[in-house]
């Protein structure tokens, strides 16, 4: 095991387990327990490739997976992996709730996973010639981030098209409870497309301390008091909408935060927020009650991750 490898992504499954995709294998924790799914050679049910890009699933038993550029699929159930697709430029995939369907960004096109031909069909192709990076849906929209086209929001009823944010790169496209859709970006700051027809951009300031703490956003999710947490590659930032203001954390024994590179984070059912860092491992917290806990790497089965470096 390498502790310079990158892990990517964490997902929190309808019963409660955490599922974290690494470098170097899949783990999943039950709460007392971490276990490692690897690719294993000559087994055509376990993982077809051990570095574990991206996370999603349906809710009801079925967890997608992003290995390398396949995707594949586990069934809670019987605990086998099926590969949907094995060759392709897959960036990025994501299961839609409301439409019930797993749809993946394939080079430019949109598609989505048709289960009764058991194939990936066409969706909507990009107007633009630059493969998909990142994609979320939002009401009747489908938001792609490319990768030097910038940011576009489509909407599948019509096939419109319309760029949204010129030539940065999305890292993470995050719908909150209130249907604001905020877009984090590489090097130009936080934005914000409000429910209410009112945008706007959090860009980091050196004379203001109640601003974000970095231009260079990773990712974001919302607590249960309508806070959003916002990764950086310096630390996590917490916005108050009702204040407007940002709380900001680096990383120190006191805010538990074990490395200030934050990439990835995700809410569960109690209320917690399970965040990933580069080197630091996985940092849970409850942001209620400042209850810290940190999962890191270790060599012995069974007892932490596979690998410390969290992030896409």
């Amino acid at each position: 095991l390498h502790d310079a490898l990158p892990i990517y992504d964490i997902y929190i499954d309808e019963y409660g387990m955490v599922w974290i995709a690494t470098e170097d294998g899949l783990n999943r924790y039950n709460g007392y327990s971490i276990d490692t799914f690897y690719s294993e050679r000559n087994n055509s049910s376990s993982l077809p490739n051990s570095r574990v890009r991206r996370i999603t699933g349906d809710g009801k038993g079925h967890i997608w997976l992003l290995c390398q550029q396949s995707v594949v699929e586990l069934d809670l159930y019987s605990m086998k992996f099926r590969t949907l697709l094995s060759s392709g430029a897959v960036n990025d995939i994501f299961y839609h709730k409301e439409n019930d369907c797993l749809y993946a960004g394939i080079n430019r096109k949109v598609r989505s996973w048709d289960p009764v031909s058991r194939k990936f069909i066409n969706e909507t192709d990009l107007i633009v010639s630059s493969n998909i990076l990142k994609m979320s849906f939002a009401g009747e929209y489908v938001y792609v981030g490319t990768y030097d086209k910038g940011v576009w929001r489509i909407n599948l009823n019509n096939n419109s098209h319309e760029c949204i944010i010129k030539s940065l790169q999305a890292t993470d496209i995050f719908e909150d409870s209130k249907g604001n859709v905020w877009i984090c970006t590489m090097h130009g700051g936080l934005y914000l497309f409000g429910a209410d027809g009112v945008n706007r951009v959090f860009t980091h300031d050196v004379n203001n301390p109640s601003g974000i703490t970095s231009d260079f956003i990773r990712c974001c999710c919302e607590d249960d008091s309508g806070r959003l947490w916002i990764g950086t590659d310096v630390g996590l930032s917490c916005y108050d909408p009702e204040a407007d203001k940002f709380m900001n954390y680096n990383s120190n024994p006191s805010s538990g935060i074990t490395h200030p590179s934050v990439w990835c984070s995700v809410k569960d059912a109690q209320g917690n927020i399970w965040i990933g860092t580069y080197y630091g491992g996985v940092n849970y917290f409850n942001p209620e009650h400042e209850v810290y806990k940190t999962y890191s790497r270790s060599d012995s089965k069974g007892r932490a991750l596979s690998n410390n470096v969290v992030g896409p």
